[in-house]
């Protein structure tokens, strides 16, 4: 039988997956270009259609950054001012682990040989009866309804959050750094109850969602 991994050898297991972390270029040009790095949970290796789906986004990330980088270099001698070695760092976390669904989220942080970097977040989501990728809106009967159910209380929370780092009320008068960004544009992670209570659908638009994965979020 095999042998399921537990949190105490997760790190050991992730780092003799040369597929998904060491996407296997030992081209001195690229590492001396860029760092890069992608991580996953045990649980990724045991999901054949998870795992191609993510060794395929880490061959895709390391291609397009490493060229891209190999680029600025070649442009940072022609016009002489110093290269800065890029950062690609991904890893993905369980989000949910349920009958039906598991549900993992990728936090990126990119460096670009600029001043600082940024941080990108996506999301899949397995559909363990089907043995497939499903987008957010796969689970609702009706995405747009639920999208407007949430929307007000997604806001809400977003200002709070702003007024509780800023020290004061958020200003009404839309500003740019006083709007709500549309949901639409932002990675929605569905969450076990269990683990992340803060993150299960209100209450508002829990009877949007389809009946076969509402039993386990």
């Amino acid at each position: 039988a095999e042998q399921i991994p537990n949190e105490a050898t997760a790190e050991a297991e992730i780092a003799s997956n040369a597929t998904l972390v060491d996407p296997g270029q030992s081209d001195a040009e690229i590492s001396d270009v860029i760092d890069f790095s992608y991580s996953v949970p045990p649980i990724v290796r045991r999901i054949p259609g998870i795992q191609a789906t993510l060794s395929a986004d880490a061959d895709a990330g390391r291609a397009k950054y490493a060229a891209e980088a190999s680029d600025f270099r070649n442009e940072a001698e022609r016009e002489g001012f110093p290269f800065h070695r890029y950062e690609y760092d991904k890893k993905w976390s369980i989000a949910a682990d349920t009958p039906s669904l598991l549900v993992l989220v990728g936090e990126t942080y990119i460096y670009r040989g600029g001043a600082h970097g940024g941080t990108e977040f996506d999301s899949l989501i397995w559909d363990r009866e089907s043995e497939r990728r499903i987008e957010i809106a796969d689970l609702f009967s009706d995405f747009d309804a639920a999208l407007a159910a949430l929307t007000p209380l997604y806001c809400e929370g977003l200002d709070a959050e702003r007024a509780k780092k800023r020290g004061q009320p958020v200003a009404k008068d839309g500003g740019p750094f006083d709007q709500c960004p549309p949901l639409t544009r932002q990675t929605i992670v569905p969450a076990a109850r269990s683990s992340h209570a803060e993150r299960a659908p209100p209450q508002e638009a829990s009877h949007l969602i389809e009946p076969g994965p509402r039993a386990s979020i």
